[in-house]
């Protein structure tokens, strides 16, 4: 998955946001001092701090702006994006998912930087790899320079799976595997109650990890049609909804809300987490 630093368009403010480069002509003007740039984030607690480090060495060495940061931590980080553009409020610089590049740029609300980022000197865009500032392109053009880009991994509670004398995952686990164990893990109380979750299928992760894995596509080659006949893409489709409706291995939506994703996991409710 990859992730790009953007920042807001001057021309449309209601949606959307820019790149990785800071256009000072788009950053808040205070009455006395050099100009404010807001970078909004989705970090937790432990990510933000180490952003702001970064921001620190940032406003150190450069007297002629000053970056601050917006966390906005949670699931409803773009809606919270998007209210802000609409009340002209937005940030300067955000982070935005790949997948939302096409139609943010499509409609204006991210700065084409494809020639300021060509002609910078400080950015020698050799050094990244051509797959990640692909995922920052819509119609050949830049529109915001990747940050991040990792693999998605499973991750499994040792515990859970020990007091369920369960094997651990191993290399060679396919779907039908991955779907037996996390049945087994899946546990009720005397009431029925759900006590714990062999998996958790939220808002995380995205639902074109399982159809790539299963050797499907979201779109076509020139990506100008979807392509959810393909019966690959279907078939994850299928198992996902399965896992969640039929088995029931993963907690409703607003149990994930409520609790947080990333806490369920933590907490031992969760066997599986992505």
């Amino acid at each position: 998955m990859n992730r790009c630093l953007f920042a807001r368009t001057p021309r449309r403010l209601w949606r959307g946001a820019l790149a990785a480069l800071m256009l000072l002509a788009g950053c808040a003007r205070p009455e006395t001092g050099p100009p404010v740039i807001k970078l909004a984030t989705w970090f937790g607690t432990d990510e933000a701090r180490q952003m702001q480090g970064i921001i620190d060495r940032i406003n150190k060495r450069h007297h002629d702006f000053r970056v601050t940061l917006v966390t906005i931590p949670g699931g409803d980080y773009l809606t919270k994006i998007d209210t802000m553009m609409a009340g002209r409020v937005a940030p300067d610089l955000f982070l935005l998912s790949q997948e939302y590049i096409p139609s943010y740029a499509s409609i204006g609300a991210i700065e084409d930087l494809d020639a300021r980022i060509r002609h910078d000197k400080a950015i020698d865009l050799p050094d990244y790899y051509p797959a990640a500032l692909q995922t920052a392109s819509w119609h050949g053009h830049l529109y915001g320079l990747p940050i991040t880009m990792m693999p998605v991994v499973l991750y499994y509670n040792k515990r859970l799976f020990d007091a369920a004398h369960e094997p651990y995952p191993t290399r060679d686990w396919d779907w039908a595997r991955f779907r037996e164990a996390a049945i087994r893990l899946t546990k009720r109380d005397a009431a029925g109650r759900y006590t714990q979750w062999g998996f958790v299928q939220a808002d995380w992760p995205p639902l074109p990890i399982w159809i790539w894995q299963n050797g499907g596509h979201v779109m076509n080659a020139a990506g100008t049609q979807p392509t959810f006949g393909d019966p690959a893409t279907v078939q994850a489709l299928q198992f996902v909804q399965d896992l969640v409706v039929r088995d029931r291995v993963s907690p409703r939506a607003s149990t994930v809300q409520q609790m947080g994703l990333d806490e369920l996991f933590k907490s031992g409710r969760v066997a599986m987490f992505f």
